[in-house]
């Protein structure tokens, strides 16, 4: 049985394998360049790795993986059943028990449609209709199959999915490890919004996940991390069905990627802020869906531009970074009267932490050395001086205005703020 089956995808493969051989090559020696091996049909023991036929006497076969997945994914076929104990060839076995039509080039069995047998006297092929999932199978959180090893949990019932040799594969299937089980949201989540904050984490699935999502889901779903975090996304698992019916469309506004079919993305961190979340599937056939996990990377102000007042006179920034008084982490110098403007862009606003403050003085006076902070549309009369922290903490505006002072007497260590662009 298993011989026969390797014949036949030979044949199979040899349509589509002999045109990947460069000119001037062997087919014996494209095997080899491709990393398979030249052997006899039956030595293959997987069919699923008899990619082409590799030419010369005694009809030996390439056998080499990636030429047999290339030639799937060329002809977006579920697979290829072989039914033994009918005649291949029997116009009983394709046009009415699989309801099926013949067809000389396989290539056109498209839209859905499923290669079930080769008929070697006529060169011809069964191209059946696709499955269909039936009630009792959604009600049952299953999909369908076109073959038992489809199924991850091999837990199949073969009536519940319209179509010949057609299986609903039920739960419970593995479902992969992912990051903060403890969040989750769907794409299809009525809001359309999901804000992650700072530090956080979520898991972003299909609906339904971990069971079957369903047809006709047309949904967004947008992730927002604050303005100076960057979110990083890990893919869990992608099970749509195959290209171009499903898919799942993510995009960062700087780069865009569609996935479909069984898929191993690999992950990424956003240009911004925000990642975009668009699922589809058409109406008809269903898989596992998909699950991924966002997480944040916000901006360390230790770790980005330093600036002093003085030196520096305006900052533009859409980050944030570190401000000390001139010659710290050493005492400031006397004599000093000097501002510092920093812009964010439009619609921001700037957040403050006080790292470290010590200067000449005692508040609310503040007579001798002092630090005062405003938004530029609106002027402070409040003075900060000695180790009293100041409470101006968020701009209400997205620019704001530091000044500095300090007279002939006494220095001391000074200040050291973090500014965030949020």
């Amino acid at each position: 049985m298993a011989g026969l089956k390797m014949l036949l995808l030979a044949a199979v493969l040899f349509l589509g394998g002999a045109k990947q051989v460069a000119a001037g090559t062997s087919r014996s020696q494209q095997c080899r360049a491709d990393g398979g091996r030249c052997v006899s049909a039956g030595s293959c023991r997987s069919p699923s790795v008899a990619a082409s036929a590799c030419g010369g006497a005694g009809g030996a076969v390439c056998c080499n993986p990636s030429g047999s997945d290339a030639f799937a994914r060329a002809l977006e076929l579920d697979g290829f059943e072989v039914g033994l104990r009918v005649n291949p060839c029997s116009n009983r076995k394709c046009l009415n028990w699989y309801r099926g039509e013949w067809l000389t080039d396989p290539a056109t069995c498209t839209d859905k449609r499923r290669l079930v047998n080769f008929c070697e006297t006529t060169n011809q092929w069964c191209c059946a209709p696709p499955c269909r999932r039936k009630s009792r199978c959604r009600r049952k959180k299953g999909y369908c199959v076109p073959r038992k090893s489809m199924c991850p949990s091999g837990r199949t019932r073969r009536r519940l999915c319209g179509g010949r040799m057609c299986f609903c594969c039920l739960p419970e299937w593995p479902v992969p490890s992912c990051p903060c089980p403890q969040n989750r949201v769907s794409v299809c989540e009525p809001t359309g919004t999901y804000s992650l904050a700072e530090g956080s984490c979520v898991q972003v699935h299909s609906p339904g996940y971990p069971y079957p999502y369903d047809n006709d889901a047309s949904c967004s779903l947008s992730v927002v991390a604050p303005s100076y975090c960057r979110i990083i996304v890990e893919y869990c698992q992608v099970e749509l069905e195959r290209c171009p019916y499903d898919y799942v469309n993510v995009t960062d506004g700087v780069t865009s990627n569609s996935y479909c079919g069984t898929a191993n993305p690999v992950g990424f961190t956003s240009a911004a802020n925000t990642v975009d979340f668009s699922f589809f599937s058409d109406s008809s056939q269903v898989n596992r869906g998909f699950q991924a996990s966002l997480s944040t990377t916000c901006f360390d102000c230790t770790q980005g531009p330093t600036y002093a007042v003085c030196s520096d006179t305006a900052i533009t920034s859409s980050t944030g970074g570190l401000i000390n008084s001139p010659g710290y982490p050493g005492t400031y110098p006397t004599f000093v009267d000097c501002t510092l403007t920093i812009s964010a862009p439009a619609g921001s606003t700037i957040r403050f932490e006080y790292l470290a403050f010590h200067l000449e003085g005692s508040p609310p006076t503040c007579g001798f050395d002092y630090f005062q902070i405003y938004d530029t549309s609106l002027p402070s009369t409040t003075k900060y001086c000695g180790t009293t922290l100041p409470t101006f903490t968020t701009s209400s505006t997205n620019a704001v205005t530091i000044v500095f002072s300090s007279d002939k007497s006494e220095v001391f260590t000074g200040f050291s703020i973090c500014f965030t662009v949020i």
